[in-house]
């Protein structure tokens, strides 16, 4: 999922069918309501992994255990081919 900085989707798409749209403003609203937030965090039982570029939230979520340095890695990925 693709998130700006104002609270709108830009792109979503999903996989396993395990999130709901709601699971996108609960991250904007998780992420903007805590100061000090890192990168890969567990909000009521759904996974978040983002990286914030150029004022976009790049985001991957999950109910499943991942290791959060790929994750970021790949969304790292995403975003250079993206950009280029």
């Amino acid at each position: 999922m693709v998130i700006p900085s104002l609270p709108e989707t830009v792109i979503a798409y999903t996989v396993r069918k395990e999130m709901t749209k709601e699971t996108y403003s609960y991250f904007y609203r998780y992420v903007n309501s805590i100061q000090s937030i890192t990168p890969f965090f567990t909000f009521e039982g759904i996974n978040y992994i983002y990286v914030k570029k150029l004022g976009i939230y790049f985001v991957a979520t999950t109910m499943h255990n991942v290791m959060p340095a790929s994750s970021i890695e790949l969304i790292e990925r995403i975003i250079n081919v993206s950009i280029n």
